[in-house]
């Protein structure tokens, strides 16, 4: 490296470092779940360990600080893939293949420090982080739209989406340069923007904590379902106890939050507003002549749903479910019915909520 630079460079990874070290303390002290501390703290630790990695004098570090550093340095996209599933996934469980992928993963990747293989390992362990940080961006923006929680839409639309988009920029950088050394000007604008990114984020959380961004993302739980069956599904209401009287009470005056959720309440109930197949908050606000930020709100601050997606399930799978044990149409007329295109996510849906698949429900519940 020119001499002159030298100065920069440890400027760079001084600054850099020091920042992960923030976040990795604040991350583990925050008040946000354990899932979510652990894997956020991971991803910054294994871009602390870039950091050091990238360093000319890394190999004359102590054999154990090295080992150490090398493994999560070779994580570091599949660690931030996991700490965008953990966020954004309300229903993301930790599974064997998901374990056997990490594994693979990491086992390729010393391979190929190794070289034991020749370049061929460099380049597929390469294409296989990119493959990480493409799902990691597909994971924060496909569920955007139906996203109900205000703060984490704009963890989707900002921090997550640039971290995602700048860790797939430097993998596809590496990839182009496996078998030969980058030059140092992309090393220097590397270490700029890990600096420039981790200085906004530190100065995000100094301004509002972690708790704030995903308090109301992880602990919210679900309110009871509220929606009624369709009318002619339904059991028959019984009489008001006004209706002996002579007086019929005055209707209360609502506020406009109030007056929204019970005009969602209505469209979604006695309207079936959920069987349209492709339903989105759009398209229900434009249906409520309702303001669509306000809507998201009603849906998940009074109702407790922090997906629309999910909402939309509860509905369609509680009308399923009671089409199944008073009619004997096929599973299929009934998923079609109720706003399903088809029967895979039909089937899926149905047994994330009712622990069974819809013919086993049907089978429980009308024994022959």
């Amino acid at each position: 490296m020119n001499p002159a630079l030298i100065p920069w460079d440890f400027a760079l990874r001084g600054a850099a470092a020091g920042l992960l070290l923030f976040h990795v303390v604040h991350v583990l002290t925050s008040a946000v779940p354990r899932a979510h501390r652990w894997s956020l703290a991971a991803f910054c630790l294994s871009v602390l360990a870039y950091v050091v990695c990238s360093h000319p004098d890394f190999a004359d570090m102590p054999a154990a600080l090295w080992l150490l550093a090398l493994s999560f340095c070779l994580m570091s996209a599949p660690l931030l893939w996991l700490a965008i599933q953990v966020i954004f996934k309300d229903h993301f469980s930790w599974s064997a293949t998901t374990g056997l992928v990490m594994a693979a993963t990491f086992a390729l990747g010393w391979l190929a420090v190794g070289r034991i293989s020749g370049i061929s390992v460099n380049i597929l362990h390469k294409a296989v982080l990119i493959g990480f940080a493409a799902a990691t961006l597909w994971t924060t923006l496909k569920d955007w739209q139906s996203d109900l929680v205000s703060k984490r839409r704009v963890l989707r639309a900002w921090v997550a989406a640039s971290l995602g988009v700048y860790v797939l920029l430097v993998l596809g950088f590496e990839l182009a340069l496996v078998g030969s050394k980058a030059p140092v000007w992309l090393e220097m604008l590397n270490l700029g923007g890990i600096v420039l990114l981790t200085g906004a984020l530190a100065l995000v959380v100094a301004r509002h904590p972690l708790e704030a961004w995903l308090w109301q993302v992880t602990s919210q739980a679900p309110l009871p379902h509220a929606s009624p069956v369709p009318p002619e599904l339904a059991a028959p209401v019984p009489p008001s106890v006004f209706a002996s009287g002579t007086l019929t009470p005055p209707p209360p005056v609502l506020d406009r939050k109030t007056l929204l959720r019970e005009r969602l309440l209505q469209a979604m109930g006695e309207a079936r507003a959920y069987a349209q197949e492709g339903l989105t908050v759009a398209q229900l606000a434009a249906r409520l002549d309702a303001n669509e930020a306000q809507l998201r709100d009603t849906i998940n601050q009074q109702l407790g749903y922090r997906n629309f997606n999910d909402f939309l399930h509860r509905y369609r799978v509680d009308e399923a479910a009671q089409r199944l044990l008073r009619q004997d149409l096929p599973i299929l007329s009934i998923a079609l019915d109720v706003g399903y295109g088809s029967i895979g996510p039909f089937n899926r849906a149905f047994k994330h909520i009712k622990g069974v698949t819809p013919s086993e429900f049907r089978a429980q519940q009308r024994p022959v």
